[in-house]
């Protein structure tokens, strides 16, 4: 009984996403948008989720570049790579340095998310919720 709540727990907090996303992609919204808006260039994307997926694609032919996937399970990308794209863990930010902004893709994961960027030295106003990019470009 316990996964099936946990499973629940996670798909309503999902929920938004998964509403959101399918209109962006029907309406051919531009999301890259939202980080030309504040004049961030460079960023990454955190916790590789079937959200984090369709946010990479979305953003592959922008002037927006996604410097690097972080994901706590990277090694399941055995040539460390996702769209050609480098997928590390989180212990190597400070190998790479700091972008921009940070995005991480799952509601559902977020403040464990957010815990590990923070133990890795990531302040929290580099730290942006998918939810508000999806959501923030409908006011700018």
């Amino acid at each position: 009984m316990g996964r099936t709540v946990d499973a629940n727990i996670r798909n309503a907090i999902d929920h938004p996403i998964a509403i959101r996303l399918p209109d962006i992609i029907l309406n051919g919204e531009d999301i890259s948008a939202f980080f030309r808006h504040f004049g961030w260039k460079k960023i990454v994307v955190c916790g590789m989720s079937r959200f984090c997926k369709v946010f990479i694609k979305l953003m592959k032919d922008t002037d927006i570049e996604i410097e690097y996937i972080f994901d706590k399970n990277h090694k399941n990308f055995p040539d460390g790579e996702y769209m050609g794209i480098s997928v590390m863990g989180y212990s190597d930010i400070d190998k790479v340095g700091l972008p921009d902004m940070i995005v991480v893709a799952s509601s559902y994961y977020f403040n464990d998310i957010v815990d590990e960027l923070v133990e890795n030295n990531v302040p929290l106003e580099k730290i942006l919720n998918i939810n508000d990019v999806i959501f923030g470009m409908e006011r700018i």
